[in-house]
Order: structure tokens, then C-alpha cells, then sequence
């Protein structure tokens, strides 16, 4: 390694950092979109199409999402104790 180079796994987790941040706001973005559209339409298949387009951006936005954010996510959800997560 010469003077000044960045080593090569900092490279790495810098390059991974720049690729995953963008690309889970703009899931995160079309998520929001979908969601939008599904509040304020009467048609039924877009309903269903919007539904669905929500659901699959919102999960790829948590696979994109560094593991840090997801991990602040889960601790969360397991101290608030929603209802939803009630048996």
C-alpha cells in the first residue's frame, strides 16, 4: 500500500455505503407514492397494485438499508411493544 491510498475494505465499506443509502430512499420514496395513490383512488386494482407495490418497496428499502438502521428498527419494535406484535 503506498502513502496516502485508502485501504481497500474501508473502499469497499465507503462504495456500499454510497450504493445502499440512495437506493433505499428511492424505495423508500415509491413506497410513499403507493401509498398516496392507494388513500386516494376508488379503483379496485389499483388498490391491489399499489398495495403491493408498497409492500415490496418498503422491504427493499429494510434490504438496502444499512444494518445499523435496521438494527435501531428492530429494538424499537421490541421496546414500544405494538399491538400488532401481540400474540
Amino acid at each position: 500500500m503506498t502513502k496516502g491510498s485508502i485501504p481497500k475494505e474501508r473502499t469497499t465499506a465507503l462504495l456500499e455505503v454510497v450504493v445502499m443509502i440512495p437506493a433505499s430512499l428511492m424505495s423508500l420514496v415509491i413506497s410513499f407514492l403507493a401509498v398516496y395513490m392507494y388513500a386516494n383512488t376508488t379503483e379496485e386494482i389499483v388498490k391491489v397494485v399499489t398495495a403491493g407495490m408498497a409492500l415490496i418497496c418498503l422491504f427493499l428499502s429494510f434490504v438496502f438499508a444499512p444494518w445499523s438502521i435496521v438494527l435501531l428498527l428492530v429494538v424499537f419494535l421490541v421496546i414500544c411493544q405494538f399491538p400488532l406484535l401481540k400474540y
